[in-house]
């Protein structure tokens, strides 16, 4: 379903179960939308737990889902997230990877706030292989006392040959971007 014309895009969600709370953002500046743990669980002291939020979400039309940490937990207690991209077609429950990176179990309640969820305008584009990678190679670094007052394609690159990864090189049947 797309989202009307000139209107702010739509977060759509789903509570799965009873124990699914509301994403919400606390301020009205807050990028991102708390979620919370639909569970009680804990995180063991420098291990991991996978943390099911009992929700599905349809991210806007552009967009995909990031899942970042919240900085208090960061700070005070060492938790960070991962594998935190929710693609724009995925519809399952919504999970948290956390890392516990203190010295200390983690107890997480059902209804704790565990991580923020973003909405990032994403630019997929066409996949196109070139013959070569980069005349100049992609970590060469010019060294201009070893040069010998010789010219390199990094410090000089009018002269260099073209660069297969360019834009300007690449061409499309519908022409190029």
């Amino acid at each position: 379903m797309a989202d009307a014309p000139n209107q702010p895009p739509i977060l759509r969600f789903v509570r799965r179960t009873a124990n699914a709370s509301t994403p919400k953002r606390q301020t009205p500046g807050s990028v991102g939308f708390d979620l919370f743990s639909g569970y009680d669980c804990t995180i063991p002291a420098k291990g991991k737990a996978f943390v099911k939020t009992d929700i599905e979400i349809a991210v806007p039309n552009g967009c995909y889902g990031r899942i970042a940490p919240r900085s208090g937990l960061a700070k005070d207690h060492f938790i960070d997230i991962g594998a935190g991209v929710i693609d724009p077609d995925y519809r399952g429950n919504v999970g948290v990877v956390m890392f516990n990176f203190g010295e200390e179990d983690f107890k997480v309640k059902k209804g704790d706030r565990i991580a923020q969820l973003i909405c990032e305008r994403v630019f997929i584009p066409e996949l196109q292989e070139v013959e070569s990678r980069r005349i100049r190679g992609y970590r060469t670094k010019c060294h201009p006392k070893s040069s010998k007052g010789r010219s390199c394609y990094n410090c000089n690159p009018v002269n260099a040959p073209e660069d297969p990864l360019s834009q300007e090189s690449v061409t499309h049947e519908r022409g190029p971007f």
